[in-house]
């Protein structure tokens, strides 16, 4: 492999979660609303692709982002240098219990949600072959229902975990500043593990928020990025997370102008550096098959 890196920025295109999600509200959507555009502009005055993982679900209505904002859905495929994957939270209600819950292991459960979210984006004319799974949870049997779908990459597998898995802010940085896995091919049940499925897995390297809370970490992984790694890394945030986390709900909320500047200083350091190439999912399959 030469000595490139290869960085695919990723989005996870859904309702607004955690502390961004306005507290008067079941569900709030400020971060598609208000974040979408203002992050466009910054990705489309550095020059950089996204991949933007749009939430579906075939069960619950609130969750299904293309049925409720069809117009966004076209602007996003109208973009042509970006690429519109799929995003789905394995939650259902079960109402005899009266609690949410989380049945990873009814693969047909789990296979008919996917099958809803390639034909819903189908509908849309895109053709989505990049995947990712809600709280980056390990469904078994997933790369094979990926597969069967018409998929051809994951990106499901957080590698150094951030949000769902804290690790303490020492090991998380001394995690980051080792080398990431390269992609690979996955077992058939196993998104972790490789194996002889068809379904390329990018490993979840980082999530871009956490590493802008410090300035003087953010300078330490810039030089890291640019001059000290080759290979390809995946990169991702929420939409909402670029928002003001205190302003809502919808249309209401507003940006917030620290981490924005943040978010832009981070990316046209790195997209400056020669040795450095942003790609959509789709580029980096195609790249990683000629060097594979």
């Amino acid at each position: 492999m030469n000595k490139k890196l290869y960085i695919i920025f990723t989005v996870d295109w859904e309702k607004d979660h955690g502390k961004w999600k306005f507290n008067s509200k079941d569900v709030d959507y400020g971060g598609i609303l208000t974040g979408t555009k203002c992050l466009e502009d910054i990705l489309d005055d550095i020059g950089i692709p996204c991949t933007w993982f749009v939430e579906t679900h075939k069960d619950y209505h609130k969750f299904d982002i293309p049925n409720l904002f069809p117009e966004s859905i076209s602007e996003l495929r109208s973009r042509k240098k970006d690429e519109i994957g799929t995003h789905i939270h394995w939650i259902s209600n079960n109402h005899k219990k009266n609690y949410w819950e989380y049945p990873i292991h009814d693969t047909d459960w789990v296979n008919s949600l996917i099958r809803y979210a390639k034909d819903e984006a189908e509908s849309f004319k895109i053709n989505p072959i990049s995947f990712r799974g809600g709280a980056f949870i390990h469904v078994p049997n997933l790369p094979l229902i990926l597969q069967s779908n018409g998929y051809l990459i994951d990106s499901t597998f957080e590698w150094a975990p951030s949000t769902r898995i804290h690790l303490p802010k020492i090991e998380y940085i001394s995690k980051l500043m080792s080398t990431p896995p390269l992609p690979y091919f996955s077992d058939l049940i196993d998104i972790r593990k490789r194996g002889s499925s068809n379904i390329l897995e990018f490993p979840v390297y980082l999530w871009v928020p956490r590493i802008l809370k410090n300035k003087f970490v953010t300078s330490l992984f810039l030089q890291k990025l640019k001059y000290m790694m080759h290979g390809f890394v995946t990169f991702y945030l929420h939409i909402d997370e670029i928002t003001d986390h205190t302003t809502g709900p919808n249309e209401k909320t507003k940006i917030n102008k620290s981490v924005i500047d943040s978010l832009r200083y981070f990316l046209e350091d790195l997209a400056s550096n020669e040795n450095v190439e942003f790609l959509t999912f789709n580029a980096g399959y195609e790249y990683f098959k000629k060097i594979e």
